[in-house]
């Protein structure tokens, strides 16, 4: 199936990094390859827990001295959060779609170990994001129905 976009499409401000932001963005995504997107192009309004099998470099698209971040990552779960403040995890859905993709900061919650919670992922690098919730909480294996044992795993370790 093919889509067709037209019309004045600008590119998201945080797509295309500096060279620095993107080499230091690769090197913490495969010492900490969980991440939860926020699914804002989704049907309905939800997050993704992705694992990030790798993370590269590409020249960004609009600016050739800029560059985007690529990842090949694979879906863990498909999840809504009633709220931000209350955290409450629903229609937790398991997931395997595997994709490769440019990711954006301001729409990547990565672990902190400061916070003790996912925060944007632009906040790495002192940059301000902007989406719906500015940290979450990442779900714990307990309320994901046949959970991945890897999860499991780094969870326990990184995260309780």
């Amino acid at each position: 199936m093919l889509f067709c976009i037209f019309g004045n499409i600008q590119a998201d401000p945080l797509e295309c990094v500096d060279k620095e932001t993107a080499y230091k963005m690769v090197e913490h995504l495969k010492e900490n390859p969980y991440i939860i997107e926020d699914c804002y192009y989704c049907e309905k309004k939800s997050y993704r827990l992705m694992y990030v099998e790798d993370a590269w470099n590409t020249e960004c698209h609009y600016d050739t001295e800029s560059y985007t971040v690529s990842v090949e990552a694979y879906v863990i779960y498909t999840f809504q959060i009633d709220d931000c403040v209350s955290l409450t995890y629903s229609d937790i859905e398991p997931d395997d779609e595997a994709f490769i993709d440019f990711f954006v900061l301001n729409y990547t919650y990565v672990w902190s170990e400061d916070t003790q919670s996912a925060h944007l992922f632009s906040n790495e690098f002192g940059i301000e994001g902007w989406t719906n919730c500015k940290e979450l909480l990442f779900p714990k294996p307990e309320e994901i129905e046949g959970v991945n044992e890897d999860y499991a795993l780094w969870y326990k370790l990184v995260v309780e």
